[in-house]
C-alpha cells in the first residue's frame, strides 16, 4: 500500500507540536532504502511557514545564507544576528 505525503494548513500552536526538529534540520533528506520516506522528508524540509501579519523582531535569532556573497550582504545590514553559511539544496 502506498504511503501518503501529507501537508496542510494548521494553527501555529498545533503546527509547532507536529514539527520534528531532527528531520527539519537534518543535513540530508535522502533515504535510498525508503523512497516514500525520502519524499516525505524532502517535503518537510521544503515546507513553508506562512506568517499572518508580522513576526516580532525578538523572535528572529539568526539567519542562514547560501554563500560568501550573501554573508557579506547580510553582515552589511549590521543586525547583530548570528549568521551562518549553509549551502542551500534548491
Amino acid at each position: 500500500m502506498r504511503q501518503q505525503i501529507s501537508c496542510g494548513f494548521v494553527p501555529m500552536v498545533e503546527g509547532l507540536e507536529h514539527l520534528d526538529s531532527a528531520r527539519l534540520f537534518a543535513r540530508y533528506w535522502t533515504h535510498p532504502d525508503d523512497l516514500y520516506d525520502q519524499a516525505r522528508h524532502k517535503a518537510e524540509k521544503c515546507a513553508e511557514v506562512l506568517v499572518p501579519d508580522r513576526i516580532d523582531s525578538e523572535a528572529i535569532v539568526g539567519a542562514y545564507v547560501a554563500n560568501q556573497v550573501a554573508l557579506a550582504s547580510f553582515q552589511a545590514l549590521n543586525t547583530g544576528l548570528r549568521v551562518e553559511i549553509r549551502g542551500m539544496f534548491f
